[in-house]
């Protein structure tokens, strides 16, 4: 049986990106509500893994900026190094 040209259960690619697109917005506009830093900064964390975990480093990054608590951002760097500052000035490494 198919559903949409696919197998049943399958979803199509622009499906899901159009799902973690707005699960990102709607999860950032949340999290945009909280006005205690900790509280703000522990709810980025789960946003900024998903988006690590999607590869979107960019926007990882960005959210990184606005995480305020040291403990929580050593947490992050230490499972993401990319997102260092450190990382970002770094030199790139040739790959042989």
């Amino acid at each position: 049986m198919s559903v949409a040209g696919g197998k049943l259960g399958e979803t199509a690619p622009d499906s899901d990106t159009h799902h973690y697109t707005r699960t990102l917005i709607d999860s950032i506009q949340l999290a945009d509500t909280l006005d205690n830093e900790f509280f703000r900064s522990a709810a980025l964390h789960p946003i900024i893994e998903l988006c690590m975990k999607g590869s979107d480093v960019d926007d990882a990054r960005a959210l990184f900026k606005h995480v305020k608590m040291t403990f929580i951002r050593k947490k992050m760097i230490d499972a993401f190094p990319e997102l260092s500052p450190d990382a970002l000035t770094a030199p790139l490494r040739e790959v042989s």
